[in-house]
Formats: structure tokens, C-alpha cells, sequence
């Protein structure tokens, strides 16, 4: 059963970057832990206690909805109404050393992630160098949605999806490989070839997740860049005039990538306000009502944000407690308040509140947003008392703390994007969070109390 673990858990490496409907290797992962579980049962720590609980609620919120069972059966259901719950089950399978999960196979799991990940980011520049924009529509009932196109073409400027859904959850996506690769290269073992290797991951990672143009990614990384770059600054241990040189051949090298990505990435700038306009050619031929004249992109979709937030508030004030019900969201906003929108795309029915914080309390009220952060924090406590289990400088050192950038990353940028829902997001950061307790020794084995509690 150990071996299935391994396979599955190879599997989500390679299809979690690739966006291969990577919900049902974690579903089967999760079956073989219960199985295990059910063999010899064993104590999780607090985090995934605390993570059960939430699915507990979460199905409790589920039922209480009007879905009915073909729906909750059907794969538009998984993709958006249950997508909160999909999310973690990778984390909850790592959670207790029932899978047989060894510092071998972890180390070999997270290489084949990062070059997965780098991989995908190799087609997008292949397909930017031949000139040939890739834009593919599929239908998931009654939404059309962009799909599976490494460069997509849309509103007059080129987007990097790197084969997931949306610009959002892309960028969302490569916030993990981008901070995991840089921790690597700025912490990880000196051997040259773990350094390289880390910093092609970082510069192919970071390259994806510019060109998303998804900004609150962008904020997410520069802040946790920010942070690793100051701690690359202060020694562990006293340091000689080598090591100095070291240090600053490195932060030289992070910033010879950034500028490359930067001056590489089209229509950077546009992003953020400063040349991009609307036109109606640009809205294509579904366009319903533009914007006012002049008024740029950046300016539209904000004022479309303020209109989903505004919304989640009004939601939440109805059922302040325990929220409105798991997936009802999309459906309430449509019928309400759509009709303020700026952009016609997406569908409205296909989105959400672009915030995880507001979105969770509009669905699942304070209740279950206590429950959502309570978990976050002790997630984060798990992997700071696995970091603190070995030296700087170590691997296990290098890749806790990469993880704990990331998390920290994905927590600011919840605050304008639904990505703590999002398995694209939530799936690989879950087999990272697993692996990084795994290289530490967090759980620890049994008959022995829990580190992190």
C-alpha cells in the first residue's frame, strides 16, 4: 500500500503543474489513508484535527444546501461548489505517517514537482517564441471558460495560464515552486547542482508567474521574496569573507532573474493600469457593455472586485453565523448583484467573491471562518517547529522554509483572490506542506506526542 502512496503522490506532482484534473489522485490518495488509518489508527497533530473538524462543518453546510445528489456527483460540481473541500485532502492524507513516506521518496517527489513545473512554463515560452497564442474554450455546463493554453491572447495582451483555468489560479499556482525554489537556492545545501537546479526552478517558476499578470500574486511574492532576501542577509553563524561573497553572488543572481523576467514579460506594465485600454474589439464578440471610454483594464477590474466584496458583506449580513451554505455564492451573486459588473467575462454564475476570507464568510459565516484560519495557523505553527528540527543551510531547513513562505504568500494574496479554495493551488501546496513535515520528522512516530501541539 506504501508503493500506491508513492505512485499517487507522483502522480500529483506531475499533474497538479499540469492542471490534469488532479482532484481524483487525491481522492484515491485519501482512500488508501483511510484504509491504512483504519489498520492501525494513529494520532494526527492539532492542524489536521483541527482540519477535520472544518470538513465536518463544511459537509454539515453542504447538506444543509439544496443540492441534490446527481449534483454533487457530477464533475462541474467537484470543479466549483466542492472545490474547498478537494483542496486539502492531500494534506490530510500526510498528516500521520501512515503512508510510509521517507526522506528518499519526499526529496524525489519534490524534484519531480519543481521540474513539472518548470516544464509546463518551457511549453508557454516555445509558444511566446513561435508567435503562436494558444486560446481554447470549453463548456462546464453553462459556463465558457478559458482553458488548458500555456499563452492565451485577451484583451488585447498575451496572459500565461500554464494550462489551469484562469490567470488567477495560475498565478496563485506558481507562487509555490517560484518561493520553494528560491528558499532551495538561498538556504539549500551548497553542491552546485542542488543550487542550479534550484535557481532554473525559481527563474522558470517566477517567469510563469509574472507573465499570469495576476496581482495579487504579484504582491504575494514580492513580500516573500522580500523577506527571504533579508534573512539571506543575516548569518547563521559567524561568517568569513567567502561566505560574504557568497551571500551576495546569490542575491545577484535572484536579482539577474527578476530583471530578465521582467524585461521578457509582455504588456507588463499594462497590467497594472498605465498603457492598457478597453475597445470593444478587445471584449471580442460576446462583449455586452464596455466601460466608459479611456478607462483602463486595471481601473475596470478593480471596480468589479469592490462589487464582489460589497456582496459577500451583504450575504454574510444575512446569515452572519454560520453563512449562507457551502457553493451558494455564484448563484446568489448572479441573481443580485451581477448586474453592476464592468467586465461580461467570465459568466457570473462561474465566479466567486475574489477574496478566500470574505467568500468563506459569506458561505460558511464566522463559524467557519474561525475553523479555516484556526487551521491555517496551526499549519503554520507545524511548520515552524519543523524548521526549527534542523540547521540553515540543510535541505529539510531549505524546503520548511520555503513551504512557509509560500503559505505566508497565499495568505496575503487571499486577500483579493479565492485561490485558499482553489485545488489548484491548495493540492500541490498540501504535498509540499506533507513532504516538508516528512523531511523534518513532524508527525512524529508513534507512541509519542505530537511536536506540533
Amino acid at each position: 500500500m506504501s508503493r500506491a502512496a508513492g505512485i499517487l503522490l507522483g502522480a500529483i506532482a506531475v499533474a497538479a503543474p499540469l492542471h490534469v484534473v488532479p482532484a481524483f489522485p487525491a481522492i484515491a490518495l485519501f482512500a488508501v489513508w483511510c484504509l491504512r488509518f483504519l489498520k492501525s489508527p494513529r494520532r494526527p497533530h492539532p492542524a489536521a484535527l483541527v482540519l477535520v473538524v472544518n470538513y465536518l462543518y463544511w459537509s454539515i453546510s453542504l447538506a444543509a444546501t439544496a443540492a441534490g445528489g446527481s449534483t454533487v456527483a457530477s464533475y462541474a460540481f467537484m470543479r466549483w461548489q466542492s472545490r474547498l473541500p478537494v483542496g486539502f485532502l492531500v494534506y490530510l492524507a500526510l498528516s500521520t505517517p501512515h503512508l510510509g513516506v521517507t526522506d528518499r521518496l519526499a526529496r524525489r517527489l519534490l524534484l519531480l514537482f519543481l521540474a513539472a513545473s518548470s516544464a509546463v512554463v518551457l511549453l508557454g515560452v516555445a509558444q511566446l517564441l513561435l508567435g503562436a497564442p494558444y486560446q481554447a474554450v470549453v463548456s462546464i455546463g453553462p459556463y465558457a471558460e478559458f482553458e488548458a493554453g500555456p499563452v492565451v491572447s485577451r484583451f488585447g495582451q498575451q496572459w500565461f495560464f500554464g494550462f489551469h483555468r484562469s490567470h488567477v489560479a495560475a498565478g496563485a499556482f506558481y507562487l509555490i515552486p517560484a518561493l520553494v525554489g528560491l528558499s532551495l537556492f538561498l538556504f539549500g545545501p551548497p553542491g552546485r547542482t542542488c543550487r542550479l537546479s534550484a535557481l532554473v526552478a525559481f527563474a522558470f517558476a517566477s517567469w510563469g508567474l509574472v507573465f499570469t499578470k495576476a496581482r495579487g500574486a504579484w504582491i504575494g511574492f514580492a513580500l516573500a521574496v522580500g523577506v527571504a532576501l533579508i534573512l539571506s542577509l543575516q548569518p547563521a553563524a559567524p561568517t568569513r569573507r567567502g561566505r560574504r561573497s557568497g551571500r551576495v553572488a546569490s542575491l545577484l543572481a535572484v536579482g539577474a532573474v527578476l530583471l530578465i523576467v521582467l524585461l521578457t514579460v509582455p504588456d507588463v506594465l499594462a497590467r497594472v493600469g498605465w498603457t492598457a485600454t478597453w475597445t470593444v474589439r478587445d471584449l471580442g464578440p460576446a462583449a455586452s457593455a464596455p466601460p466608459p471610454s479611456g478607462e483602463n483594464l486595471a481601473v475596470a477590474t478593480m471596480r468589479d472586485r469592490l462589487l464582489y466584496w460589497r456582496a459577500a458583506l451583504a450575504l454574510f449580513g444575512e446569515r452572519p453565523l454560520f453563512g449562507i451554505g457551502l457553493g451558494q455564492y455564484p448563484y446568489r451573486f448572479a441573481r443580485d448583484y451581477s448586474a453592476g459588473l464592468q467586465l461580461p467575462w467570465p459568466h457570473p454564475e462561474a465566479y466567486h467573491a475574489h477574496s478566500s476570507y470574505l467568500h468563506v464568510l459569506a458561505e460558511l459565516g464566522i463559524v467557519g471562518l474561525g475553523l479555516f484560519l484556526l487551521f491555517w495557523a496551526l499549519t503554520l505553527r507545524a511548520l515552524i517547529s519543523a524548521l526549527r528540527t534542523h540547521h540553515r543551510g540543510t535541505l529539510p531547513w531549505a524546503f520548511a522554509f520555503g513551504v512557509i513562505l509560500a503559505v505566508v504568500a497565499e495568505l496575503v494574496v487571499a486577500l483579493v483572490d479565492y485561490n485558499l479554495a482553489s485545488p489548484t493551488a491548495m493540492l500541490p501546496l498540501g504535498l509540499l506542506v506533507g513532504l516538508a513535515l516528512s523531511l523534518a520528522g513532524c508527525p512524529v512516530p508513534v507512541g509519542r506526542p505530537s511536536s506540533a501541539g
